[in-house]
């Protein structure tokens, strides 16, 4: 047994302030620089989240002649255009199922047929026991991220969304599309962690229930750890909580004014992204361990992902390790 990672807070004790703020300073530089986000696999999913919207998404709102006219929407301004039907709901399932399987499946093509997998830690295939189990609950996820699309895109059409500025100028709307779709990469990321870090112990207990965090570990969170080696289809293996509380990320578009491609892009990236991300490289997973320390995990991990993979991660790798207690039973 090795000695125990620190923590959070016993690795801020140990800096000095100047070092302290040193590394904070480092990680926010990352954080909330723009370019950060404009990575080659954001605009994949930016551009697949255009193509849906241009192809299958069932309504849109326009502006109206008449100010005053509230339409079907409740918005002023504004008039609802097209209509969900019965069979839509169906439609957007087999088209997320679809694409989802074809990621997940392309991406354990070039891992283990191709043997890129050597550049692993477990360079071995799953055992079949592991990758049914993962494939299948893929899958539930998928379905659930369909629910959110659906849902979302019905309150969009009732204009329940905050109304959206209308373009007064393609520059102008394109500055503000691209301003609210870097809050969305920057969000999506903010609130995997958050979701990420509710669901292992928080490290204090309430009357009755305990720790809130250990209990949502035993209960929830223990399903994504059962793939002792992750592949693609590791990535979206959760429990029907999590996948609820992963997918709850979408829910941007109801307080911050969003165009669709927003919504589909927030969803879409929650749907496929993790599939490069658990056969995690070699480096990323060295250089961190060299750094146990959780400020220099920030820092590190970021670089070294990006490094292997060329993509930036802000904040879905940062603020570990965190603890992963053992499910009793």
């Amino acid at each position: 047994m090795g000695a125990a990672t620190p923590t959070v807070a016993e690795t801020a004790r140990s800096l000095s302030r100047p070092a302290l703020r040193q590394r904070v300073s480092e990680a926010a530089v990352v954080l909330f620089n723009p370019l950060t986000y404009v990575q080659v696999p954001n605009l994949v999913y930016l551009a697949l989240a255009a193509a849906v919207y241009a192809l299958s998404f069932p309504c849109e709102v326009a502006p109206s002649s008449d100010p005053s006219d509230l339409g079907d929407t409740g918005r002023p301004g504004a008039v609802a255009v097209g209509s969900l039907r019965a069979v839509w709901p169906v439609t957007v399932l087999f088209r997320n199922l679809a694409v989802g399987i074809a990621v997940y499946s392309a991406w354990h093509h070039v891992l283990y047929v191709n043997r890129i997998a050597k550049t692993k830690f477990n360079p071995q295939i799953p055992q079949p026991s592991q990758h049914t189990r993962d494939q299948r609950w893929t899958i539930a996820g998928l379905g659930v991220g369909t629910l959110f699309e659906v849902v979302l895109t019905a309150a969009y059409g009732c204009g329940v969304w905050p109304v959206a500025p209308q373009p007064e100028g393609m520059m102008t709307w394109g500055l503000w599309f691209a301003a609210v779709w870097l809050v969305a990469c920057f969000w999506s990321d903010v609130h995997f962690y958050l979701v990420h870090r509710a669901i292992h112990p928080w490290g204090w207990k309430l009357p009755l229930i305990g720790d809130p965090g250990y209990l949502l570990y035993t209960r929830v969170h223990y399903l994504h750890h059962r793939s002792p080696n992750p592949g693609p289809w590791a990535g979206l293996a959760m429990h029907p909580i999590e996948h609820v509380l992963y997918f709850s990320r979408s829910l941007m578009v109801l307080v911050i004014p969003c165009h669709p491609i927003h919504m589909l892009f927030i969803n879409l990236r929650a749907m496929i992204g993790p599939a490069p991300v658990p056969p995690r490289m070699r480096l990323q997973v060295t250089m961190a361990l060299r750094n146990t320390g959780a400020l220099s995990f920030i820092i590190c991990t970021m670089q070294s992902f990006r490094a292997t993979t060329g993509r930036a991660v802000p904040l879905t790798k940062c603020l570990v390790p965190i603890a992963t207690p053992t499910r009793p039973g």
